[in-house]
């Protein structure tokens, strides 16, 4: 990057950066934005990535704003660290909003060879990292989880016999801790 004249001296310089997220929240539940756009500092023209919520960081865009510099290592660096990040955000969440799992992605980014997209797979790599090294699923006040760690029955099954009968006909012994803000 030192040595891209198109990368503006005040970033060559930084030895940190900000990311931020935002969501929209009316009466205490997640509203999903419908493909929000990119932010750097001021919106862009950017939505691609079907985000819904906001991404703020110090992307490198084109003069109009309405195009990311795809190969530029500064971009791809920034959509690895939003993977991450995302998930330690979410995490936040999870004592403010009951929600907060809504913020997630349901699939991971189109990837395409070419275009914006092209920044989808540095996202991807990170995001699913993240959630199967990560505990952010709040099973207790004072207890998270890892994806892997939980089951959701959405039958309400364990509600009729009980949580630990129901890891028992799954053939699995582990204890139980019933989480009740999945819905």
């Amino acid at each position: 990057m030192q040595d891209d004249r198109n990368v503006p001296e005040k970033l060559k310089k930084a030895t940190m950066t900000q990311i931020s997220f935002a969501a929209k929240v009316e009466d205490g539940k997640i509203v999903k934005l419908d493909n929000s756009v990119l932010y750097a500092y001021l919106p862009t023209s950017v939505n691609d990535f079907g985000f819904n919520f906001i991404v703020n960081a110090d992307f490198l865009l084109a003069a109009n704003r309405e195009q990311l510099h795809v190969k530029k290592i500064w971009n791809q660096f920034l959509f690895s660290e939003i993977g991450k990040l995302l998930i330690d955000w979410v995490a936040s969440l999870s004592t403010v909003i009951p929600s907060y799992l809504e913020i997630l992605p349901n699939s991971l980014l189109n990837v395409e060879e070419t275009g914006t997209l092209s920044l989808s797979p540095f996202f991807n790599k990170a995001f699913t990292e993240a959630l199967e090294s990560q505990s952010f699923i709040k099973v207790t006040n004072e207890e998270a989880a890892k994806q892997e760690e939980i089951i959701i029955d959405k039958t309400g099954l364990y509600k009729i016999i009980g949580a630990d009968k129901f890891l028992e006909i799954l053939n699995l012994h582990i204890p139980a801790i019933p989480v009740h803000q999945f819905r």
